[in-house]
């Protein structure tokens, strides 16, 4: 249901017959006040249309402060009881939800369950702490059959009444002649897969598992119940008191309350009352490193300080990286190209997360002190690096004497940590100067390296999101429109550039800080891939998911664009619950797997030029009837067998070297960009379709056009990072360029794209603003107009 609202909303919102910067900019020109006058005031009826549509959310569903505040004047047995009969229980290890996440999924295990029922009793003025003790191996067994008892619907996510009366006022001021239509389209939302797209998930599974079944190994060792009933044996509950000397009393929200006898009288082994130690938490690490080349040696070096957050901190909570380059302002018609050819310095930076940076960098090998690189005289690292570089080339021989000192290499590290200390790390390349054949033979050298490929590669944006458990309606909802308002000053900027371009116009200061950028498809995607599930099957997701979008920076005008899904890791636990018994289910977990690589890429833009990823290849596969291979990891010699190329068989042999097995065609489609191979976790299930990059990957290319006086960006650089470009090189006058950066922040999942974000040509020009200039007549409040 919310899928349709936001997707419909903001259609509305952008393209009503009334707003005028999706039309002609010539007519705002030719009558400029009432035109603009018009447009101005029918977008901001939207805009408070879209607030008041928000303020009908019923916020207790996703925000843990508002819960607590409407259950503060209970007494603590009838928030204990909301609890339980709220918040079904799903075994899994550790503090994996924290009490956000546990809410928004209506689902956690005995700890996250005691972190959300401790912090709505803490804030309902009661004391409350968290205990732990050790469960005998028929306590555990009655706590995981908890997972079979019914689950509560969630409520509406807000007075759905008063929902179709704002979405028909919105069709209404739009001009829309069935006003009516569009909630009818909000309610009756279409099919979230179609007949075919489901029945080749299924047929693409039974292969997989008839592969899988008849190769040399136990598929589903790690899924036993015996092994499930150990780890509930170490269980968590929580105490409360009314005062400081009043008696404990203890609330176990996992169990059912006509099943407590016995639970009451588990032993307490360890007490938390202020925190969750970080050895019992599942975390999340990132961290950027480069590569570089001195002579013959190459070294490795952190540019970022390593960034760790529990996972419960993360969730649903969208983080960007780029590089910044010190050269990035476009030319006349939008075109960065000349600026990022004569960039030399680049600064990591991330949106929407405070990550220290241990240095800048250059192509030339030069690591630089960010406090130094803010002085204008940071140039002289450049000349002294480039300098080193020729004159050791030179006494070496080197074809290119500059490539005797280089960065050679970027990436980022995601890590996830387990409960315990554990740590999975996943690498993906930003971008790599030497070629994999280059690497196998040891050859370092850089001699006809594409420094242009490397300069865009430098400047796309990875936006990743962690998901410890589901999203609510309601929650993916707010998020959508919220973001929407914050960046609601953006639409108005190119209406009045439109009706004034001959006033320099930006946006004040403290409005720049509320807007927001990044690829916001993250909840919308992980949505779509929970709702594989068949029924009588209960999965969810037990550690941390993480999936990165990655998108090119529009460079220039009519320019081949890449976009891509990265499933890097997607654990679940999946049970058969038909016979009301917890029957762990390996295949459940395959076959989401396959679902979530056959529709991973349902959000990328759908006007594509060419489409690839794992499902694409398969698909080829079984249309050319070329046999599909299985190697396990002891097997690890075959991949040298198989006609693939370098960069393939070494990521093929990373999944086996990490005890995954790998199902893989035995000859390329006829698909070239790109082979494939589904990676299988065999002690779990867990399953992705990987491409040749190394990535869990569905990707796209397609083009940008610039027409006229505008243009549909995608996504974009992040604002924040756009930000860090501008404190970093001292230039407040930048501020337009950061416009056009950020322009393309309404990209909308599920195959919709929102062409009607057209930036005026002005607010991509960056323009030097005289301040003592006088402002024209009508400039908004918030907006800095001068003549």
């Amino acid at each position: 249901m919310p899928r349709k609202v936001i997707i419909w909303t903001v259609i509305v919102a952008l393209n009503c017959n009334g707003i005028a910067w999706a039309g002609s900019a010539q007519s705002l020109r030719s009558d400029k006040n009432h035109v603009y006058h018009e447009a101005l005031a029918t977008s901001n009826r939207i805009f408070e249309l879209i607030q008041e549509l928000r303020n009908e959310i019923d916020r207790k569903q996703f925000d843990v402060d508002d819960l607590a505040f409407e259950l503060a004047g209970e007494d603590p047995a009838s928030i204990v009881s909301w609890v339980r009969e709220n918040i079904a229980f799903e075994q899994y290890v550790g503090l994996l939800r924290g009490p956000q996440g546990t809410l928004v999924s209506r689902a956690g295990n005995a700890l996250d369950q005691a972190v959300l029922l401790a912090k709505i009793l803490k804030d309902a003025a009661f004391d409350a702490r968290i205990v732990r003790g050790q469960l005998r191996p028929e306590q555990s067994r009655h706590l995981l059959e908890a997972m079979l008892l019914p689950r509560s619907s969630a409520p509406p996510f807000g007075n759905l009444d008063a929902i179709r009366h704002i979405l028909a006022e919105i069709a209404r001021v739009s001009g829309s002649e069935d006003p009516e239509s569009l909630a009818a389209s909000v309610f009756n939302p279409a099919n979230v897969a179609s007949k075919k797209n489901i029945q080749e998930v299924q047929r693409t599974t039974s292969q997989l598992m008839d592969l899988l079944q008849s190769s040399n190994f136990q598929l589903g060792d790690g899924l036993g119940l015996d092994s499930l009933t150990d780890e509930a044996s170490d269980y968590f509950w929580v105490e409360y008191r009314d005062s400081s000397s009043g008696p404990w009393v203890a609330a176990h929200p996992a169990i059912p309350e006509r099943e407590l006898e016995g639970f009451e009288s588990v032993k307490i082994d360890d007490i938390y009352v202020d925190s969750i130690p970080s050895e019992l938490q599942h975390r999340v690490r990132v961290q950027v490193f480069v590569e570089q080349r001195r002579g013959a040696n190459l070294s490795i070096a952190p540019i970022t300080e390593a960034w760790e957050r529990p996972a419960a901190n993360l969730h649903g909570r969208a983080i960007t990286f780029t590089n910044i380059p010190d050269e990035f302002s476009p030319d006349a018609a939008g075109n960065y190209a000349t600026a990022l050819e004569e960039s030399t310095t680049f600064a990591p930076a991330f949106s929407g997360a405070v990550v220290a940076l241990e240095k800048y960098f250059n192509l030339r090998g030069a690591l630089i002190d960010p406090l130094v690189a803010n002085n204008r005289a940071a140039g002289v690292f450049e000349k002294v690096g480039g300098a080193f570089g020729d004159a050791a080339g030179a006494i070496a021989g080197e074809e290119n004497r500059e490539d005797f000192a280089a960065t050679t290499r970027e990436w980022l590290e995601y890590t996830i940590v387990k409960p315990g200390g554990a740590e999975q790390v996943f690498r993906r390349d930003v971008f790599d100067r030497l070629s994999p054949e280059a690497r196998q033979k040891g050859d370092i050298r850089l001699d006809g390296d594409n420094l242009e490929a490397v300069r865009h590669s430098l400047v796309r944006q990875f936006t990743f999101m962690v998901s410890a458990g589901r999203f609510t309606e309601g929650m993916m909802l707010d998020l959508s429109l919220k973001k929407f308002l914050a960046n609601a000053p953006l639409l108005r900027l190119n209406m009045l550039r439109a009706s004034n371009p001959e006033y320099p116009v930006r946006i004040s200061p403290e409005i720049m800080q509320q807007i927001q950028s990044y690829w916001s498809g993250h909840d919308l995607l992980y949505d779509l891939l929970d709702k594989g599930t068949p029924d009588g099957f209960l999965s969810y997701r037990s550690a941390p998911s993480l999936i990165v979008h990655e998108q090119d920076f529009f460079i220039a005008p009519n320019e081949m664009v890449f976009a891509g899904i990265d499933i890097v890791t997607n654990a679940r636990r999946s049970f058969d619950v038909s016979g009301a018994k917890l029957l762990p289910s390996v295949e459940t977990n395959v076959l989401l797997g396959v679902w979530e690589t056959f529709n991973e890429g349902r959000v990328l833009p759908p006007e594509v030029i060419t489409r690839f990823g794992a499902a694409e290849v398969f698909h080829a596969a079984r249309r050319a009837k070329i046999p599909l291979l299985v190697i396990v990891p002891d097997q690890i010699e075959k991949i040298d067998e198989l006609e693939l190329s370098v960069l393939t068989k070494r990521h093929l042999k990373d999944d086996l070297i990490a005890g995954n097995v790998v199902v893989v065609p035995t000859a390329p489609t006829e698909i070239s960009e790109a082979h494939a191979w589904w990676r299988v976790d065999p002690k779990t299930g867990q399953t992705i379709g990987m491409g040749n990059s190394g990535r869990g990957t569905e990707t796209t290319l397609y083009r940008i056009m610039l027409q006229g006086v505008g243009m549909a960006i995608i996504s974009t650089l992040a604002w924040g990072a756009c930000m860090t470009y501008i404190e970093w090189r001292e230039r407040p006058d930048k501020q337009t360029t950061c416009l056009g950066v950020a322009g393309g922040t309404f990209a909308l999942p599920y195959n919709v794209t929102i062409g009607a974000i057209l930036l005026i040509a002005t607010a991509l020009v960056d323009v030097e603003v005289p301040p003592e200039a006088p402002p024209p007549p009508d400039c908004p409040k918030g907006y800095i107009c001068r003549l």
